[in-house]
């Protein structure tokens, strides 16, 4: 038996027109923290002299560090973290 799932708020064409431009911040947001992210990995190169060192993301949450070419082994964030 399946039971159908009934919701109190009903998408609209005006709730979607209301959330359009949040969406747009959020590409925005997540565009600048990328950048962001991307300029630290750099810096990260430079320093370690890893061509190609990154933060390793699972699932949209940072789980460590790695590289691109898997030569090395990843170093999980609980080992570079201050807890």
């Amino acid at each position: 038996m399946v039971m159908k799932t009934k919701y109190k708020i009903k998408i609209t064409k005006p709730l979607i027109a209301k959330l359009k431009p949040f969406w747009a911040q959020l590409d925005e947001l997540e565009d600048e923290f990328s950048g962001k992210v991307m300029k630290l990995e750099t810096k990260m190169q430079k320093a370690t002299k890893i061509k190609d060192i990154e933060f390793y993301m699972v699932d949209g949450d940072y789980v460590g560090i790695g590289n691109v070419n898997r030569t090395m082994p990843l170093i999980h964030r609980h080992e570079v973290r201050d807890e």
